[in-house]
């Protein structure tokens, strides 16, 4: 199938200079941002071990593995939203030509996924006396960390609205508070409760 492809639409290699300035000028703020989201995921874990130890570490690692569900919705939706919005681009009428588009996705995200966050929440606690009674003691900071993996998968759906509007060079700025917010609130939480 390839090869009757390739036969059909060559790919020989060319060097256009617009489109390698542009990858540049997009991809290495994006790069840069996603590095940085890298260490945003594991920047509270570092304080939680730091902390309080091994085992605290242990229940705060099962409470953000279960309450990830947020964030893979916002992959989903990325997934499903992103040819679109840069196919849009492309020709004229992306989230640049349109900026209701972006904002009614971050907005039905927004208002849907604390909802099933919410069920999950209530449903979570059942689910681990079934089947992981020596996790129960994480429940409470799972429910907690459920809303804090869906405000993360926000963050990563309005990085499209950001890219799509050529805004991209603040993105390494906003990742960074993202981190700097991260580890202030897992220090200050972890102080006050412990």
């Amino acid at each position: 199938g390839a090869l009757l492809f390739f036969r059909e639409h060559p790919l020989a290699p060319r060097w256009n200079r617009q489109r390698a300035a542009a990858m540049i000028r997009i991809g290495f703020p994006v790069t840069l941002s996603g590095l940085m989201l890298a260490s945003f995921s594991f920047s509270d874990r570092l304080v939680v071990g730091a902390l309080l130890g091994v085992e605290a570490l242990g229940l705060y690692g099962f409470a953000i593995a279960a309450a990830e569900i947020g964030q893979n919705l916002a992959n989903v939706t990325r997934t499903v939203v992103l040819p679109d919005i840069y196919r849009g681009a492309d020709a004229g009428t992306g989230a640049g030509a349109d900026p209701g588009r972006m904002q009614r996705v971050l907005t039905g995200f927004s208002l849907y996924v604390p909802i099933l966050c919410g069920y999950f929440a209530l449903a979570i606690e059942p689910i681990v006396r079934a089947l992981a009674p020596e996790y129960l003691e994480a429940v409470p900071v799972t429910r907690t960390y459920l809303f804090v993996a869906a405000l993360h998968g926000l963050s990563i759906l309005a990085t499209l609205g950001v890219v799509a509007h050529g805004k991209q060079a603040v993105l390494p700025l906003l990742s960074l508070a993202g981190i700097v917010l991260n580890v202030t609130l897992c220090f200050a939480l972890v102080r006050l409760g412990g």
